[in-house]
């Protein structure tokens, strides 16, 4: 046939069945409304693609003429079950039958993969009729779609036969961007680097122009794109998905400049506004912060200067000469402001700035450290950091205050936060951690210790305020800098939050606080840390150096006692709570218990507790220099969590025994503490890995889409085998592994109660599969009301009648009352239901 053959040709060629496949086909359906993917259906393709004259060309017929060719992404429709029984058949024949493959077979399986929306089938097909060994045959029918605009299609098809070079941004990754299809798009830029690179820059330019809505249409009518969505195309938006193509493929923000300064005139806008409005960053900070936003880049200087012109012209003109900008550069306000001033005294302006900024502000408005600054100790060196772990291992100090201080990401490009300062205060003094310092001259074990004597140590109560965010910086940077690794729950195992222990006592004891907030009632139970103080202590903390330079040595004075202040005002908000609670009758240990749901925390407040040493013991070991011998763990001995998607995968996994927990799309991800069996613990998903990423801490995602793939992949991932023949399966339903052995007389009467059963066909396909049917009753409402050991009805329903006369024996889940029998449910995967012996 002829590569430019026509849809409607291929159509044609569909329309005259032969008896054979028409017949085939009917029988087929028949056999598929009663077994499904059972072994008579298996069987039957089989047969067929054994007589068919061309099993190539008499499955396509078959798909195409099958019910559910255009269900959309249904994975479990007859037409996928033909072409996965036939890629797996001619596989084992590929010597017989590559011959009958010709070139224009392979590109009428391209427009029945282009009519198909189910990308498994779609990729199936792609995959059993080796279009990717001609792949340049297919680059004319690709631009033929582009041409009718269909540019999903194209481009899918271009990402599944790997024709990356063969196309140009132009020909359907703008245009899908421009219909706000970006996700179909991003799979084709996963290919190439090029196209990545180009993407950035034609959106990066198209951010630049002054007037991107002409610029825009331009484009459309260039490319003839139809059903654009503008909206998403303006200023904002538009640098929103930039930054998240940047950011996605890891590219060097130099691509993206005009991204660049406009993130960097919302940062100088949000420094204007705290300020000169807010007052809330003193002159030091704003020197700081204005210099490490600006840096070298003229645009945003000139930018500063103009932004200063309409709230302090005399600061405007000192950094014009701090930039040292050329005077015909100028902006026409401040010549005529230079021209009128006689005086270019730079120290003016910053003695302006600091009485403007603290105008109003009295010291005696702030809580203060209540002790000496002489008890604030930087810890920098080797040496110094030792004696702190010393003074963490006593035993007399239980309680300590922790806040940790990061520069912000401010200015040009982009980067995770690194962490610089760690403080911890005691209630005699106040250790500042220079992390930078010591990550650099600290060795690898002292880190270990620091670890598990101050992080891991379980007898030590650690107050903080959001104390997950500095946690997780934390972790981030020792895992950089020294590679070791810290699961998060075990850094989380002694901390308490006030921030949660605030909002607890508020809501649900209506806990009122001493002193009433400028911001917000005494019963507010939100607010951010100076808040919690003012209405603890009666005075707010003075947050003007928060954003400052943290990374800048030497740090100001200003900033070690800002540092050591945030640590220690936890440990007096702390107490005043504590004593508060007592006085109206509130038990602070059990409010304190539930929120760490750990006893042994809580109970620290009434007598010393004995230290469990398990996970202490497992993090160092797991960081251990010493090279040992591991184990080689058996899938039976793993803990699995699978989403959703995956829960064809869940039931083969507990045919094998495994323990296998399946959400469901409105589950909540259960929170799995450390504990022994942690280590054990995998979660496998394929379409929900951000969100699983915020309960764990590693998620691994399968790629596959068949289910025997999938288990394949995830037994390489674990490197592990399935357990033996003969081990008991757990309940398809619950996961229990407790059953009750039922004979067949008593299962017998027990299906004929329910009389009333309707035949397979009336149910739809998933009703069918998983046998989720209601529960049916007689006319005296007994049914199926058997029940099994923990009063759970046991579900006859789900059992065939003709299977009742065949097995003698049945398994009833203790837990859930589902049914199985010895080996029920084979042929839908590895292996059959094993009961108990």
């Amino acid at each position: 046939m002829d590569p430019k053959v026509t849809q409607k040709q291929i159509h044609t060629a569909f329309q005259s069945l032969d008896s054979l496949t028409l017949t085939w086909i009917e029988k087929l359906t028949t056999v598929w409304n009663a077994y499904k993917k059972g072994e008579p259906t298996c069987r039957l393709l089989h047969e067929f693609f054994e007589i068919s004259r061309n099993p190539f060309v008499s499955v396509l017929q078959a798909i195409v003429h099958c019910r559910g060719f255009h269900l959309g992404n249904k994975q479990n429709s007859l037409p996928c079950t033909v072409m996965e029984e036939f890629s797996s058949w001619s596989q084992k024949k590929h010597s017989n039958l590559s011959h009958l493959l010709k070139t224009d077979i392979k590109l009428l399986a391209f427009d029945v993969a282009v009519q198909q929306k189910n990308e498994t089938l779609r990729k199936l097909i792609v995959q059993t009729y080796q279009m990717n060994m001609d792949k340049q045959l297919f680059v004319v029918p690709i631009l033929t779609l582009v041409q009718e605009g269909k540019y999903k299609e194209a481009c899918q098809c271009a990402v599944m036969l790997e024709l990356y070079e063969e196309f140009k941004i132009e020909d359907f990754v703008i245009p899908l961007i421009f219909q706000d299809k970006y996700p179909v798009a991003e799979k084709f830029l996963m290919g190439n680097r090029d196209h990545q690179l180009k993407v950035v820059t034609f959106l990066d330019d198209l951010l630049g122009q002054k007037n991107i809505r002409n610029e825009f249409d331009a484009t459309v009518r260039r490319l003839n794109i139809s059903n654009v969505d503008s909206f998403h195309l303006q200023a904002k938006p538009l640098g929103k998905l930039i930054f998240k193509i940047v950011k996605a493929f890891d590219l060097p923000s130099t691509v993206c400049p005009n991204l660049m300064i406009n993130k960097a005139k919302g940062v100088l806008h949000f420094l204007l506004k705290k300020h000169y409005v807010d007052k809330s960053i003193n002159q030091e900070s704003w020197n700081e912060m204005v210099l490490e936003a600006v840096g070298t880049n003229l645009v945003l200087q000139l930018f500063l200067v103009e932004c200063l012109l309409c709230v302090c012209k005399r600061e405007a003109l000192k950094w014009t000469e701090t930039f040292k900008i050329p005077k015909h550069l100028w902006p026409y306000g401040l010549k005529k402001y230079d021209e009128s001033e006689s005086v270019k005294d730079t120290s003016g302006p910053q003695q302006n700035i600091s009485n403007s900024t603290n105008s109003g502000r009295k010291d005696g408005n702030f809580y203060k450290l209540p002790i000496l600054e002489s008890e604030i100790q930087v810890v920098d060196k080797p040496e110094t950091f030792r004696k702190f772990l010393n003074v963490i291992r006593n035993k007399k100090i239980n309680m300590v205050g922790v806040d940790a201080e990061w520069k912000p990401c401010f200015g040009f490009g982009y980067k995770e936060n690194t962490l610089s300062l760690f403080q911890v205060a005691t209630k005699q003094k106040v250790y500042i951690l220079d992390i930078p310092s010591l990550n650099s001259s600290a060795p690898t074990p002292m880190w270990c210790s620091f670890m598990t004597d101050f992080i891991g140590n379980s007898k030590l109560l650690k107050l903080g305020f959001n104390v997950a965010g500095d946690l997780s910086i934390l972790k981030n940077t020792l895992s950089k800098s020294h590679s070791l690794s810290i699961p998060l729950g075990f850094m989380e195992n002694s901390f308490l939050d006030l921030d949660a222990l605030w909002k607890t006592l508020v809501r649900s004891y209506n806990f009122k606080f001493p002193y009433s907030s400028s911001a917000s009632s005494s019963s507010s139970s939100s607010g951010g840390l100076s808040t919690l103080i003012e209405l603890c202590m009666g005075k707010t903390l003075d947050k003007s150096d928060r954003f400052s330079n943290w990374e800048q040595r030497p740090l100001r004075n200003s900033q070690i006692v800002y540092a050591a202040l945030d640590a220690f005002c936890l440990l007096e908000a702390y107490n005043v709570i504590v004593r508060e609670c007592q006085s109206q009758g509130i038990q602070i240990v059990d409010v304190v218990e539930s929120l760490m749901n750990k006893n042994v925390f809580a109970r620290k407040l009434e007598s010393n507790c004995q230290r469990p040493k398990s996970v202490v013991s497992k993090w160092r070991k797991k960081n251990s220099n010493k090279k040992k011998e591991v184990k080689k763990m058996s899938l039976a001995d793993y803990r699995i969590i699978l989403d959703t998607t995956l829960f064809g995968v869940g039931k083969e996994l507990r045919k094998c025994g495994v323990d296998t927990i399946i959400l469901k799309r409105s589950d909540v991800p259960p929170i799995i503490r450390p504990s022994s069996s942690s280590e054990s613990l995998r979660v496998f998903t394929q379409r929900r890995e951000n969100l699983l990423k915020k309960t764990y801490e590693a998620v691994y995602v399968l790629k596959s889409n068949r289910l025997r793939d999938q288990i394949t992949e995830m037994l390489n991932l674990l490197n592990t085998k399935l357990p033996p023949q003969n081990t008991q399966s757990r309940c398809l339903e619950c996961n229990d592994c407790n059953f009750h052995k039922v004979p067949q007389r008593e299962m017998l009467e027990l299906v004929k109660r329910n009389s009333e059963l309707p035949p397979a066909e009336e149910f739809t396909d998933s009703e069918c599969e998983y046998g989720y049917y209601d529960d049916c009753q007689d006319e005296n409402g007994h049914g199926s009301q058997q029940r099994s050991n923990n009063e759970y009805l046991i579900r006859t329903e789900t059992i065939p009648y003709s299977v009742v006369f065949k097995k003698k024996l049945f398994y009833v889940c203790n837990r859930c009352g589902s049914c199985f029998w010895p080996n029920s449910h084979k042929g839908t995967g590895f292996r059959g239901f094993v009961g108990p012996p």
